[in-house]
């Protein structure tokens, strides 16, 4: 199976949210779950989602949750 993240917001919080924040919400819950599953097969086995669908946002806040989706990724592969 795979866990489907659901990361990045899609509601109108997206508008104040911060990738720093992003990346050590992600990577606090990554070292949580590597306490008892291997960090390598939870990374093979994660999707980065939009918490939502984002068919609801702005153009610029649709943007703006895929950019953040995209940089995880990036996180997530280091």
């Amino acid at each position: 199976g795979y866990l489907a993240w659901g990361i990045v917001p899609t509601t109108g919080a997206i508008q104040n949210e911060r990738l720093e924040v992003l990346k050590e919400r992600l990577l606090g819950r990554l070292n949580d779950l590597s306490s008892r599953i291997p960090e390598d097969l939870i990374t093979k086995h994660s999707i980065l989602t939009p918490s939502c669908g984002a068919g609801s946002r702005t153009e610029e806040e649709a943007k703006k949750v895929f950019s953040f989706l995209k940089s995880l990724g990036e996180t997530m592969k280091q």
